[in-house]
């Protein structure tokens, strides 16, 4: 995975939360987004009003939405996501997950 995080990233996040629909793409640089991935996308799909797009970033499949309205990337392309505001949540798990219920 390529990424830089924003200055707001929690040290202590165990897991990161991307919100689909407040994710953009670009064929440069994002990092003013407030995120910076690069990969590439592996499929995108149409869904009448927007497109569903998943990109391979290495240790990860990141889907975006992005209205119809837009033209989407092509499969097979690479490109940058960035994140506006609120897309990005940062969970802290206090203690490992079992998979196991109490």
């Amino acid at each position: 995975m390529s990424a830089a995080l924003p200055p707001n990233a929690s040290t202590q996040a165990t897991h990161i939360v991307l919100r689909a629909a407040r994710l953009r793409w670009s064929r440069e640089n994002a990092s003013d987004l407030g995120l910076d991935a690069h990969g590439r996308v592996t499929d995108v799909s149409y869904l009448g009003d927007a497109w569903d797009i998943h990109v391979d970033i290495g240790d990860a499949d990141i889907r975006i939405l992005r209205p119809s309205s837009e033209a989407p990337p092509a499969p097979g392309e690479d490109i940058h996501l960035g994140a506006t505001p609120g897309a990005l949540g940062f969970l802290t798990e206090s203690t490992p997950h079992t998979g196991e219920l109490p």
